[in-house]
């Protein structure tokens, strides 16, 4: 059975009468039908169509041939000359043709002015494009100047540098120099202490001992050294307060003897000390076990 809705003609696709079939062969052959349901049913709602109970039917096709179908004033089909029709055919025509042109010169109107809108679009896009140009020149105008004054910075931030390399060793000379003097200070006010006490030694004519050669000295010495070279160890056992003094003449390599007990230190050393200023009076002084002989 075959039809423009649903074909079954092909024997490979039919059923075997006696012979069982797989349920999905069934769904798929019914599938087909419902197709074919679809396929007539667009069909019939594309048709004019009456109910059979009415009655109606459609000319034979010599009577309908070259005329137009209408319907009588009971709504039966029946052909009629074509001439009204053809009039209402052109009247429509004409009408659309009017609003066809009527559309024709609307569109080419809004062509133009798209096209003008076009051309203004095209004009602001190259003076866009120019500013771009400009403002790029610009940039890298700007760039130009940024790394130029990188470079100034980095050449300052390096003489900077240089210069605080210089004012650090210029620094360190100064501290050096501050060094020198605070020593040179020392040495100087240690020198004017030598001849202050020089001056200010008075005692009696029968203390004073002139030696030229190394002796013990007792607490209570005021001993006039004579001859250089000499060795003078300084008083056993003294008590706190105890003095000696010693006026050299002009020479410089006079010693004050340490005789290796702790509490005789001099100036806080544990060896002999040198008297090296010539024409110099010094006097130590006893001060305890723990500081020892000091110069006074």
């Amino acid at each position: 059975m075959a039809n423009p809705f649903y074909d079954n003609s092909d024997p490979g696709q039919r059923f075997i009468s006696g012979e069982t079939a797989r349920g999905g062969d069934v769904d798929a052959k019914f599938d087909e039908v419902a197709a074919g349901f679809d396929k007539a049913d667009q069909r019939f709602k594309q048709t004019v169509s009456v109910p059979e109970t009415d009655g109606f039917e459609l000319p034979d096709v010599l009577t309908r041939k070259g005329k137009i179908l209408e319907f009588d004033e009971q709504g039966k089909p029946v052909t009629q000359a074509s001439a009204s029709g053809i009039r209402q055919l052109e009247q429509s025509a004409q009408q659309s043709a009017s609003q066809c042109g009527l559309l024709v010169n609307q569109a080419q109107h809004a062509a133009g002015l798209a096209q003008q809108a076009a051309s203004d679009a095209e004009l602001e896009r190259q003076q866009a494009s120019d500013q771009v140009a400009l403002a790029s020149q610009q940039v890298a105008l700007a760039q130009g100047r940024v790394d130029a004054a990188a470079a100034q910075v980095a050449l300052a931030e390096e003489q900077v540098t240089q210069a605080g390399r210089e004012v650090a060793s210029a620094q360190a000379e100064v501290g050096r120099a501050s060094a020198q003097a605070d020593r040179a200070e020392h040495e100087a006010n240690r020198a004017q202490g030598y001849a202050q006490a020089a001056q200010n030694i008075v005692t009696p004519a029968n203390s004073v001992k002139s030696s030229s050669a190394g002796q013990q000295l007792v607490v209570g010495d005021v001993v006039l050294v004579k001859s250089a070279g000499q060795r003078y160890p300084m008083p056993l056992s003294p008590a706190v307060g105890a003095e000696v003094t010693l006026r050299l003449g002009s020479f410089d390599d006079t010693l004050l003897g340490y005789s290796g007990n702790t509490a005789e230190r001099i100036e806080g050393g544990s060896d002999d000390y040198l008297l090296n200023i010539p024409n110099i009076a010094c006097t130590f002084k006893y001060f305890g076990p723990t500081e020892g002989w000091r110069l006074i």
